[in-house]
């Protein structure tokens, strides 16, 4: 840990915790909780008492330093939209405030949704902020907030149900549901479109252009995963300009990929080729999903492919990102499994591998999409 401390996120409750050695600690700095009702109610600045008036999740109104607050954005502790005031009567965003405007950084501005009570670290949420993701359980919500309609006594933001992410497992632990996605109600229809595109694509190398519409229908299936869709579906009116955007970065990486693949498997001599694959395996298992998944979430593609923001992504999510790649590559495996198989028969061999694709193409751009859209604020906090 550097001496001037490090803030993180709790990936089980979402509030930020800053921690900072005990040395520096006794020298002034602040190591309090703001959003919690044991702060101390009487502190005041270390400037003869003037401080600012800031607005609490608890309901009350502290004055405390303006170092204080700054060190507590810097903590995640204050949001942006949180009330302050310099006299205790007119309130404004912390944003706002000519002395706090240089402590945010832009990640500040993507609330992060909390998955326990700010007040009552044990207790599950009844409420949530849509404009500083706080949330607040049913014992908060009758005391603090009764009047309708209901708002953040920090921020004023709006208090909603709790974000349905809360309550949504991840992918790995829904398995038998991606696994039925791709065939469940009228699916097997755009399933089989999908197939379809990739054994046409797959007669000539005139027909590889065909694979582009394959990659658009599957991108698709993921942007609509992303926004938290249970049904796949192709919309009326599909915005296809945006799908180019997306599908051609991709189609870009991937015969990149591809040709270093090629070119290794004709020069390279036989007992490097395993070694020299080996990344370009871990490019397209671990780097394109994140990037894809960069792309889908609206970042600009030079941003989205870039090699820090891509891992920072990654690192952020850790564990879970792990566990979707294992996932991917469980079902490529066994979609490799059941074209070689398939290969042994006649004429409709082809057709079946063409399915077996699809269906597996399909099932994971939903548990990519799935993961992304549980994770959608953390993977763009760390982007920028």
């Amino acid at each position: 840990m550097p001496p001037e401390g490090l803030a993180r996120t709790c990936q089980t409750c979402g509030v930020a915790i800053f921690v900072r050695h005990e040395d520096t600690a006794a020298g002034g700095s602040y190591t309090g909780d703001l959003s919690v009702s044991t702060l101390d109610a009487d502190a005041d600045s270390d400037a003869g008492g003037f401080g600012l008036h800031l607005r609490l999740p608890t309901g009350a109104v502290q004055t405390v330093s303006p170092e204080a607050v700054a060190q507590a954005i810097e903590a995640g502790r204050v949001k942006p939209w949180d009330l302050v005031s310099d006299n205790g009567q007119e309130f404004h965003p912390a944003s706002d405030h000519p002395e706090l405007q240089q402590a945010f950084v832009r990640g500040d501005f993507s609330p992060v949704i909390q998955r326990r009570c700010v007040n009552h670290q044990a207790d599950p949420p009844a409420g949530t902020c849509r404009k500083c993701g706080r949330s607040y359980c049913n014992d908060c919500v009758a005391t603090l907030i009764q009047v309708q309609p209901r708002l953040c006594p920090a921020c004023n933001g709006t208090i909603e149900d709790p974000d349905p992410r809360l309550t949504e497992l991840p992918p790995w632990e829904r398995w038998r549901e991606i696994l039925r996605y791709p065939v469940e109600n009228n699916a097997w229809k755009i399933t089989a479109v999908l197939g379809g595109l990739v054994w046409l694509g797959g007669l000539s190398v005139w027909l590889l252009p065909i694979n582009l519409l394959a990659l658009a229908l599957a991108v698709h299936v993921a942007s609509s995963s992303v926004r938290g869709e249970k049904k796949l579906a192709i919309d009326a009116q599909l915005d296809l300009k945006k799908l180019a955007g997306l599908v051609l970065p991709i189609a870009l990486f991937t015969a990149v990929v591809v040709g270093i693949v090629v070119a290794i498997e004709l020069y390279a001599p036989p007992s490097a080729r395993a070694i020299l694959q080996l990344p370009l395996t871990l490019a397209a298992f671990a780097y394109l999903p994140m990037a894809l998944g960069l792309l889908l979430l609206g970042q600009p593609t030079a941003n989205a492919f870039d090699p820090s923001t891509v891992t920072t992504a990654i690192k952020t999510l850790r564990e879970d990102y792990l566990l979707i790649v294992l996932f991917l590559v469980a079902i490529s495996v066994v979609v490799v499994a059941l074209q070689t198989l398939f290969s042994f028969i006649p004429w409709l061999g082809r057709i079946l591998g063409a399915a077996a694709l699809a269906y597996g193409a399909i099932a994971q751009a939903h548990a990519l999409g799935s993961l992304l859209y549980l994770n959608r604020e953390r993977i763009l906090a760390a982007a920028r």
